[in-house]
């Protein structure tokens, strides 16, 4: 039996707080690296102005795209963006890299 996806914004909130109460359970984000084109990454540099965030940065243990595995917490800032970077699609890696630097990231 398939659960129903919840996709109001507060539920994947609820969700990671949730598992974060339960011994060993882990939290994880899985995604295409790009959309169903190709044309625009869904890992990106930053967020657009005004964008509704309802995870943070430490509310997620893994991030995961056809690409690879990457392991946030315990991740300084730096050690984060490269792991996105390197599971986002080839087609995008330069450009996040590029940001990156100049966000003083890298």
């Amino acid at each position: 039996m398939m659960a129903k996806r919840d996709t109001r914004p507060r539920a994947k909130l609820d969700f990671f707080r949730g598992a974060s109460l339960v011994d060993n359970a882990r939290t994880i984000i899985v995604l295409d690296s790009a959309t169903v084109r190709g044309s625009v990454s869904r890992i990106v540099a930053a967020m657009e102005r005004g964008a509704v965030v309802t995870s943070t940065r430490y509310d997620v243990d893994y991030v995961i795209t056809e690409h690879g595995v990457a392991q946030m917490r315990g991740s300084t800032t730096s050690e984060r963006a490269r792991a996105l970077i390197g599971i986002a699609h080839s087609k995008f890696r330069e450009e996040l890299s590029r940001a990156a630097k100049e966000m003083a990231l890298l």
